[in-house]
Protein backbone atom coordinates (compact mmCIF):
# COMPACT_ATOMS: atom_id res chain seq x y z
CA UNK A 1 0.00 0.00 0.00
CA UNK A 2 2.67 2.00 0.87
CA UNK A 3 5.18 0.99 -1.71
CA UNK A 4 7.58 3.53 -3.08
CA UNK A 5 7.35 5.73 0.29
CA UNK A 6 9.75 5.15 3.43
CA UNK A 7 7.32 7.18 5.55
CA UNK A 8 4.99 5.08 8.27
CA UNK A 9 1.46 5.86 8.30
CA UNK A 10 0.25 7.35 11.98
CA UNK A 11 -1.08 4.80 13.87
CA UNK A 12 -3.40 6.96 15.68
CA UNK A 13 -6.50 7.42 13.21
CA UNK A 14 -7.97 10.02 15.32
CA UNK A 15 -5.41 12.88 14.30
CA UNK A 16 -6.27 14.47 10.79
CA UNK A 17 -3.53 16.43 11.18
CA UNK A 18 -1.41 13.63 11.39
CA UNK A 19 -2.22 12.38 7.97
CA UNK A 20 -1.64 15.43 6.55
CA UNK A 21 1.87 15.67 7.26
CA UNK A 22 1.75 11.78 6.42
CA UNK A 23 0.19 12.35 2.97
CA UNK A 24 2.61 15.48 2.45
CA UNK A 25 5.50 13.87 3.16
CA UNK A 26 4.78 10.97 1.15
CA UNK A 27 4.05 13.04 -1.74
CA UNK A 28 7.51 15.00 -1.66
CA UNK A 29 9.09 11.98 -1.27
CA UNK A 30 7.49 9.76 -4.12
CA UNK A 31 7.63 13.07 -6.55
CA UNK A 32 11.66 13.62 -5.57
CA UNK A 33 13.21 15.42 -8.36
CA UNK A 34 9.80 15.52 -10.39
CA UNK A 35 8.00 17.79 -8.11
CA UNK A 36 8.70 21.43 -9.83
CA UNK A 37 7.50 19.69 -13.08
CA UNK A 38 4.43 18.71 -12.07
CA UNK A 39 3.75 21.81 -9.64
CA UNK A 40 4.04 23.73 -13.65
CA UNK A 41 2.04 21.17 -15.14
CA UNK A 42 -1.13 21.91 -12.95
CA UNK A 43 -0.45 25.69 -12.72
CA UNK A 44 0.01 26.11 -16.88
CA UNK A 45 -3.01 23.56 -17.14
CA UNK A 46 -5.15 25.33 -14.13
CA UNK A 47 -4.10 29.16 -16.03
CA UNK A 48 -5.44 27.60 -19.79
CA UNK A 49 -8.45 26.22 -17.95
CA UNK A 50 -9.29 29.41 -16.64
CA UNK A 51 -8.69 31.84 -19.57
CA UNK A 52 -10.60 29.79 -21.69
CA UNK A 53 -13.31 29.03 -19.54
CA UNK A 54 -13.55 32.83 -19.55
CA UNK A 55 -13.43 33.00 -23.30
CA UNK A 56 -15.63 30.70 -23.57
CA UNK A 57 -18.57 32.79 -21.26
CA UNK A 58 -17.56 35.98 -23.07
CA UNK A 59 -18.47 34.45 -26.36
CA UNK A 60 -21.34 33.17 -25.24
CA UNK A 61 -22.90 35.64 -23.21
CA UNK A 62 -21.27 38.87 -23.79
CA UNK A 63 -20.16 39.47 -27.66
CA UNK A 64 -23.00 39.74 -30.53
CA UNK A 65 -23.57 36.36 -32.39
CA UNK A 66 -21.32 35.98 -35.40
CA UNK A 67 -21.89 34.81 -39.05
CA UNK A 68 -21.61 30.89 -37.64
CA UNK A 69 -23.57 30.91 -34.49
CA UNK A 70 -25.35 28.07 -33.88
CA UNK A 71 -27.11 26.61 -31.29
CA UNK A 72 -26.63 23.30 -29.02
CA UNK A 73 -23.74 23.37 -26.97
CA UNK A 74 -20.04 24.11 -27.67
CA UNK A 75 -19.07 20.86 -29.44
CA UNK A 76 -20.94 22.00 -32.14
CA UNK A 77 -18.05 24.95 -33.13
CA UNK A 78 -16.50 21.94 -34.59
CA UNK A 79 -18.85 22.04 -37.30
CA UNK A 80 -17.16 25.08 -38.81
CA UNK A 81 -13.85 25.83 -40.51
CA UNK A 82 -11.32 23.72 -40.83
CA UNK A 83 -12.72 21.57 -37.92
CA UNK A 84 -15.74 20.97 -39.92
CA UNK A 85 -13.57 19.63 -43.23
CA UNK A 86 -11.41 17.24 -40.46
CA UNK A 87 -15.48 16.10 -39.38
CA UNK A 88 -16.38 15.79 -42.77
CA UNK A 89 -13.60 13.25 -43.41
CA UNK A 90 -14.45 11.83 -39.80
CA UNK A 91 -18.10 11.21 -41.18
CA UNK A 92 -18.39 10.10 -44.64
CA UNK A 93 -14.52 9.87 -45.77
CA UNK A 94 -12.55 11.76 -48.37
CA UNK A 95 -14.44 13.60 -51.86
CA UNK A 96 -12.80 14.73 -55.05
CA UNK A 97 -13.99 15.98 -58.32
CA UNK A 98 -10.85 16.80 -60.21
CA UNK A 99 -11.69 20.49 -59.99
CA UNK A 100 -9.24 22.57 -58.18
CA UNK A 101 -11.19 25.53 -57.74
CA UNK A 102 -13.72 23.87 -55.76
CA UNK A 103 -12.87 23.52 -51.73
CA UNK A 104 -12.91 20.18 -50.94
CA UNK A 105 -11.72 17.75 -47.63
CA UNK A 106 -8.61 16.23 -50.17
CA UNK A 107 -6.93 19.66 -48.60
CA UNK A 108 -6.49 17.76 -45.08
CA UNK A 109 -4.80 15.24 -43.93
CA UNK A 110 -6.25 11.66 -42.49
CA UNK A 111 -4.66 11.12 -39.07
CA UNK A 112 -6.86 13.68 -36.67
CA UNK A 113 -10.05 12.14 -38.93
CA UNK A 114 -8.82 8.90 -38.31
CA UNK A 115 -9.03 9.48 -34.33
CA UNK A 116 -11.90 11.10 -34.53
CA UNK A 117 -13.53 8.17 -36.10
CA UNK A 118 -12.11 5.76 -33.33
CA UNK A 119 -13.95 8.16 -30.40
CA UNK A 120 -17.12 7.85 -32.54
CA UNK A 121 -16.54 4.08 -32.08
CA UNK A 122 -16.00 4.36 -28.57
CA UNK A 123 -19.41 5.79 -28.14
CA UNK A 124 -18.90 9.75 -28.51
CA UNK A 125 -21.03 11.87 -30.64
CA UNK A 126 -19.27 13.36 -33.79
CA UNK A 127 -18.83 17.15 -32.52
CA UNK A 128 -17.64 15.79 -29.04
CA UNK A 129 -15.37 12.80 -30.85
CA UNK A 130 -13.87 16.10 -32.88
CA UNK A 131 -13.17 18.42 -29.90
CA UNK A 132 -12.69 16.01 -26.76
CA UNK A 133 -8.98 13.88 -28.48
CA UNK A 134 -7.77 17.57 -28.98
CA UNK A 135 -7.86 18.68 -25.16
CA UNK A 136 -6.77 14.55 -24.16
CA UNK A 137 -3.70 15.53 -26.21
CA UNK A 138 -2.95 18.96 -24.75
CA UNK A 139 -3.04 17.60 -21.36
CA UNK A 140 0.42 16.06 -21.41
CA UNK A 141 2.01 18.60 -22.96
CA UNK A 142 3.56 20.54 -20.43
CA UNK A 143 5.01 17.22 -19.42
CA UNK A 144 6.50 16.39 -22.53
CA UNK A 145 7.84 20.04 -23.13
CA UNK A 146 9.67 19.31 -20.02
CA UNK A 147 11.61 16.26 -21.17
CA UNK A 148 12.53 18.41 -24.38
CA UNK A 149 13.79 21.58 -22.02
CA UNK A 150 16.55 19.31 -20.35
CA UNK A 151 18.16 19.19 -23.75
CA UNK A 152 18.48 22.78 -23.84
CA UNK A 153 21.75 24.32 -23.72
CA UNK A 154 20.70 27.68 -22.21
CA UNK A 155 19.50 29.23 -18.56
CA UNK A 156 16.15 28.86 -18.81
CA UNK A 157 13.24 30.19 -16.51
CA UNK A 158 11.39 26.60 -17.74
CA UNK A 159 8.05 27.48 -15.72
CA UNK A 160 7.96 30.85 -17.81
CA UNK A 161 8.55 28.72 -21.03
CA UNK A 162 5.86 26.27 -20.11
CA UNK A 163 3.46 28.97 -19.36
CA UNK A 164 3.90 30.46 -22.82
CA UNK A 165 3.31 27.37 -24.39
CA UNK A 166 -0.13 26.43 -22.87
CA UNK A 167 -1.07 30.52 -22.88
CA UNK A 168 -0.20 30.84 -26.33
CA UNK A 169 -2.95 32.28 -28.57
CA UNK A 170 -3.09 28.93 -30.76
CA UNK A 171 -3.93 27.12 -27.94
CA UNK A 172 -7.61 28.24 -28.23
CA UNK A 173 -8.13 25.53 -31.37
CA UNK A 174 -7.74 22.83 -28.79
CA UNK A 175 -11.34 23.21 -28.54
CA UNK A 176 -12.08 23.60 -32.44
CA UNK A 177 -11.70 19.91 -33.23
CA UNK A 178 -8.23 20.98 -35.54
CA UNK A 179 -5.40 18.61 -35.23
CA UNK A 180 -3.04 21.82 -33.45
CA UNK A 181 -2.34 19.91 -29.90
CA UNK A 182 -1.25 16.49 -31.93
CA UNK A 183 1.11 17.79 -34.24
CA UNK A 184 2.31 19.54 -30.68
CA UNK A 185 2.96 16.41 -29.16
CA UNK A 186 4.39 15.20 -32.04
CA UNK A 187 7.08 17.83 -32.91
CA UNK A 188 8.16 17.38 -29.09
CA UNK A 189 8.67 13.61 -29.26
CA UNK A 190 10.19 14.40 -32.49
CA UNK A 191 12.80 16.67 -31.30
CA UNK A 192 13.20 15.26 -27.96
CA UNK A 193 14.14 11.98 -29.96
CA UNK A 194 16.96 13.84 -32.29
CA UNK A 195 18.48 15.34 -29.04
CA UNK A 196 18.61 11.99 -27.56
CA UNK A 197 20.34 10.51 -30.90
CA UNK A 198 17.76 7.75 -31.48
CA UNK A 199 17.27 8.92 -34.95
CA UNK A 200 14.80 5.79 -35.95
CA UNK A 201 12.53 6.69 -33.28
CA UNK A 202 12.17 10.32 -34.56
CA UNK A 203 12.23 9.27 -37.74
CA UNK A 204 9.00 7.14 -36.85
CA UNK A 205 7.57 9.66 -35.03
CA UNK A 206 8.09 12.32 -37.61
CA UNK A 207 6.20 9.23 -39.94
CA UNK A 208 3.03 9.79 -38.08
CA UNK A 209 3.16 13.41 -37.64
CA UNK A 210 3.63 13.62 -41.82
CA UNK A 211 0.21 12.30 -41.99
CA UNK A 212 -1.69 15.09 -39.95
CA UNK A 213 -0.48 17.84 -41.99
CA UNK A 214 2.30 18.76 -44.51
CA UNK A 215 4.00 21.07 -42.54
CA UNK A 216 5.51 17.94 -40.02
CA UNK A 217 7.74 17.42 -43.32
CA UNK A 218 9.82 19.64 -41.62
CA UNK A 219 10.83 17.82 -38.44
CA UNK A 220 11.36 14.92 -41.23
CA UNK A 221 14.08 17.07 -42.76
CA UNK A 222 15.64 17.71 -39.45
CA UNK A 223 15.64 13.98 -38.37
CA UNK A 224 17.06 12.82 -41.76
CA UNK A 225 19.86 16.23 -41.52
CA UNK A 226 20.84 15.75 -38.00
CA UNK A 227 21.44 11.27 -38.77
CA UNK A 228 24.04 12.73 -41.53
CA UNK A 229 25.24 15.20 -39.71
CA UNK A 230 25.77 12.56 -36.82
CA UNK A 231 27.01 10.21 -39.39
CA UNK A 232 29.76 12.35 -40.65
CA UNK A 233 31.36 13.56 -37.19
CA UNK A 234 33.39 10.43 -37.46
CA UNK A 235 36.75 9.57 -39.55
CA UNK A 236 35.46 6.54 -40.38
CA UNK A 237 32.39 6.59 -42.26
CA UNK A 238 30.64 3.39 -44.19
CA UNK A 239 28.92 5.47 -47.46
CA UNK A 240 27.42 2.40 -48.91
CA UNK A 241 25.89 2.05 -45.55
CA UNK A 242 25.12 4.99 -44.65
CA UNK A 243 23.63 5.94 -47.98
CA UNK A 244 21.48 3.02 -47.20
CA UNK A 245 20.04 3.76 -43.90
CA UNK A 246 19.12 7.47 -44.93
CA UNK A 247 17.12 6.20 -47.64
CA UNK A 248 15.39 4.06 -45.56
CA UNK A 249 15.05 6.40 -43.00
CA UNK A 250 14.47 9.06 -45.00
CA UNK A 251 11.06 6.94 -46.02
CA UNK A 252 9.99 6.32 -42.87
CA UNK A 253 10.49 9.99 -41.70
CA UNK A 254 7.70 10.78 -44.79
CA UNK A 255 5.86 7.38 -44.29
CA UNK A 256 2.56 9.32 -43.81
CA UNK A 257 2.75 11.14 -46.32
CA UNK A 258 3.57 8.71 -48.60
CA UNK A 259 0.39 6.33 -47.29
CA UNK A 260 -1.81 8.86 -47.63
CA UNK A 261 -0.19 9.73 -51.46
CA UNK A 262 -0.80 6.34 -52.62
CA UNK A 263 -4.21 6.62 -50.70
CA UNK A 264 -5.32 9.62 -53.05
CA UNK A 265 -3.19 8.00 -56.11
CA UNK A 266 -5.67 4.92 -55.94
CA UNK A 267 -8.87 6.48 -54.61
CA UNK A 268 -8.95 9.12 -57.32
CA UNK A 269 -5.90 8.69 -59.46
CA UNK A 270 -4.36 11.58 -58.58
CA UNK A 271 -1.76 11.28 -55.55
CA UNK A 272 -0.95 15.41 -55.45
CA UNK A 273 -4.68 16.21 -55.08
CA UNK A 274 -4.39 17.85 -51.85
CA UNK A 275 -2.07 20.30 -53.60
CA UNK A 276 -4.55 20.84 -56.29
CA UNK A 277 -7.13 21.69 -54.20
CA UNK A 278 -5.39 25.04 -52.37
CA UNK A 279 -5.79 26.22 -55.69
CA UNK A 280 -9.77 26.73 -54.43
CA UNK A 281 -8.50 28.88 -51.43
CA UNK A 282 -6.29 31.52 -53.75
CA UNK A 283 -4.05 31.19 -56.15
CA UNK A 284 -1.11 33.74 -57.82
CA UNK A 285 1.52 33.13 -60.03
CA UNK A 286 4.74 31.73 -58.69
CA UNK A 287 6.30 35.03 -59.74
CA UNK A 288 3.78 37.36 -57.93
CA UNK A 289 4.17 34.66 -54.85
CA UNK A 290 8.03 34.96 -54.94
CA UNK A 291 7.72 39.06 -54.80
CA UNK A 292 5.18 38.98 -51.68
CA UNK A 293 7.15 36.31 -49.81
CA UNK A 294 10.26 38.17 -50.89
CA UNK A 295 9.25 41.83 -49.75
CA UNK A 296 7.32 40.26 -47.06
CA UNK A 297 3.94 41.67 -48.69
CA UNK A 298 1.73 38.97 -46.84
CA UNK A 299 2.54 40.39 -43.51
CA UNK A 300 2.54 44.23 -44.37
CA UNK A 301 -0.85 44.36 -46.42
CA UNK A 302 -3.08 42.96 -43.61
CA UNK A 303 -5.23 45.69 -43.29
CA UNK A 304 -4.51 46.87 -40.29
CA UNK A 305 -6.15 49.96 -40.85
CA UNK A 306 -9.50 49.13 -39.67
CA UNK A 307 -7.96 47.70 -36.50
CA UNK A 308 -6.06 51.07 -35.81
CA UNK A 309 -9.08 52.86 -36.27
CA UNK A 310 -11.22 51.41 -34.31
CA UNK A 311 -8.78 52.21 -31.31
CA UNK A 312 -10.08 55.44 -32.12
CA UNK A 313 -12.92 56.24 -29.87
CA UNK A 314 -16.25 56.45 -31.95
CA UNK A 315 -14.47 56.55 -35.64
CA UNK A 316 -14.95 52.81 -36.13
CA UNK A 317 -18.27 52.57 -38.23
CA UNK A 318 -17.34 49.43 -39.53
CA UNK A 319 -19.59 45.95 -38.23
CA UNK A 320 -18.01 43.38 -35.66
CA UNK A 321 -17.30 41.22 -38.57
CA UNK A 322 -15.00 43.42 -40.41
CA UNK A 323 -13.20 44.48 -37.21
CA UNK A 324 -12.74 41.14 -36.30
CA UNK A 325 -10.96 40.37 -39.35
CA UNK A 326 -8.70 43.29 -38.87
CA UNK A 327 -8.13 42.58 -35.72
CA UNK A 328 -7.14 38.99 -36.48
CA UNK A 329 -4.43 39.99 -38.74
CA UNK A 330 -2.94 42.16 -36.52
CA UNK A 331 -2.82 39.62 -33.27
CA UNK A 332 -1.37 37.11 -35.87
CA UNK A 333 1.18 39.19 -37.32
CA UNK A 334 2.45 40.46 -33.39
CA UNK A 335 2.18 36.82 -32.61
CA UNK A 336 4.51 36.06 -35.56
CA UNK A 337 7.30 39.16 -34.97
CA UNK A 338 7.28 37.74 -31.17
CA UNK A 339 8.01 34.42 -31.78
CA UNK A 340 10.65 35.37 -34.14
CA UNK A 341 12.23 37.69 -32.70
CA UNK A 342 12.27 35.41 -29.44
CA UNK A 343 14.44 33.01 -31.54
CA UNK A 344 16.41 35.45 -32.78
CA UNK A 345 17.40 36.78 -29.10
CA UNK A 346 18.11 32.88 -28.24
CA UNK A 347 20.07 31.82 -31.65
CA UNK A 348 22.81 30.97 -29.38
CA UNK A 349 21.51 29.79 -26.96
CA UNK A 350 19.18 26.49 -27.91
CA UNK A 351 20.53 23.55 -29.47
CA UNK A 352 21.56 24.10 -33.30
CA UNK A 353 18.85 21.24 -34.09
CA UNK A 354 16.28 23.46 -32.35
CA UNK A 355 16.79 26.78 -34.06
CA UNK A 356 16.80 25.07 -37.73
CA UNK A 357 13.76 22.96 -36.74
CA UNK A 358 11.91 26.44 -35.75
CA UNK A 359 13.61 28.51 -38.18
CA UNK A 360 12.54 26.38 -41.44
CA UNK A 361 9.15 26.53 -39.39
CA UNK A 362 8.90 30.40 -39.55
CA UNK A 363 10.15 30.60 -43.26
CA UNK A 364 7.49 27.91 -44.62
CA UNK A 365 5.09 30.16 -43.15
CA UNK A 366 6.41 32.70 -44.32
CA UNK A 367 6.09 31.50 -47.96
CA UNK A 368 2.51 30.58 -47.25
CA UNK A 369 1.94 34.45 -45.94
CA UNK A 370 3.07 35.33 -50.02
CA UNK A 371 -0.22 33.46 -50.62
CA UNK A 372 -3.73 35.48 -51.54
CA UNK A 373 -4.65 35.00 -47.79
CA UNK A 374 -2.21 36.84 -45.62
CA UNK A 375 -1.50 36.68 -42.26
CA UNK A 376 -4.39 34.69 -41.68
CA UNK A 377 -4.12 31.77 -39.19
CA UNK A 378 -0.51 32.34 -38.06
CA UNK A 379 -0.95 31.65 -34.65
CA UNK A 380 -2.28 28.21 -35.40
CA UNK A 381 0.71 27.14 -38.02
CA UNK A 382 3.29 28.30 -36.56
CA UNK A 383 2.30 26.88 -33.39
CA UNK A 384 4.02 23.65 -34.28
CA UNK A 385 7.41 26.18 -33.50
CA UNK A 386 7.89 24.55 -30.15
CA UNK A 387 11.42 25.89 -29.83
CA UNK A 388 10.29 29.86 -29.98
CA UNK A 389 8.73 29.24 -26.07
CA UNK A 390 12.04 27.94 -24.94
CA UNK A 391 13.44 30.90 -26.44
CA UNK A 392 10.77 32.86 -24.51
CA UNK A 393 11.97 31.32 -20.89
CA UNK A 394 15.59 31.95 -21.94
CA UNK A 395 14.65 35.73 -22.11
CA UNK A 396 12.89 35.86 -18.61
CA UNK A 397 16.39 36.41 -16.70
CA UNK A 398 18.11 39.62 -18.77
CA UNK A 399 14.93 40.84 -19.99
CA UNK A 400 12.18 40.32 -17.33
CA UNK A 401 9.37 42.82 -18.21
CA UNK A 402 9.31 42.01 -21.75
CA UNK A 403 8.67 38.44 -21.49
CA UNK A 404 5.86 39.22 -18.66
CA UNK A 405 4.41 41.24 -20.91
CA UNK A 406 4.87 38.58 -23.63
CA UNK A 407 3.09 36.02 -21.26
CA UNK A 408 0.17 38.95 -21.12
CA UNK A 409 0.12 39.17 -24.49
CA UNK A 410 -0.53 35.50 -24.89
CA UNK A 411 -3.03 35.10 -22.46
CA UNK A 412 -5.47 38.34 -23.44
CA UNK A 413 -4.87 37.13 -27.32
CA UNK A 414 -5.74 33.43 -25.92
CA UNK A 415 -9.13 34.76 -24.52
CA UNK A 416 -9.98 37.05 -27.53
CA UNK A 417 -9.69 34.39 -29.93
CA UNK A 418 -11.45 32.02 -27.45
CA UNK A 419 -14.49 34.20 -27.47
CA UNK A 420 -14.85 35.40 -30.88
CA UNK A 421 -14.64 31.61 -32.13
CA UNK A 422 -17.34 30.38 -29.56
CA UNK A 423 -19.04 33.67 -30.74
CA UNK A 424 -19.38 32.61 -34.22
CA UNK A 425 -16.47 34.94 -35.91
CA UNK A 426 -13.63 33.96 -38.32
CA UNK A 427 -10.97 32.45 -36.04
CA UNK A 428 -8.61 30.02 -38.13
Amino acid sequence: MYQGCNQVPPSDSSSPAAYRTFARLAWRQTMGRHSDVVRVWIRALGLYGVLTVFGVWLGLHVLPHGPTWVNGGLFRRAWFWDGGWYLSIAEHGYAWNGHAGIQQNVAFFPLYPLIERLFHGLGFSWAAAAIIPSLLFAIPLPLIFSALLRHANADIRRDLATYALMLYPGAQFYLAGYPTSLMNVIVMLGLWAILARRYWLAATIAGIGTAAGPLMMLLSMVVCGSYIHDRFRGSDVDMGRTFGSLLAMGALAISGFLSYTGFLYARFGDPLAFLQVQRAWGHLPLATHVYRFLTLAGVFGGGYSKFLMSLIPFANTQPLRVFEASLQNTLNTLTFVILACSLWYARRRLPRVMMLYAALVLVAYLWLLGSVQGPVSTARLVFIAIPAFIAIGSMASRFPRITSGILLFFALTLVVQTALFVAGYWVV
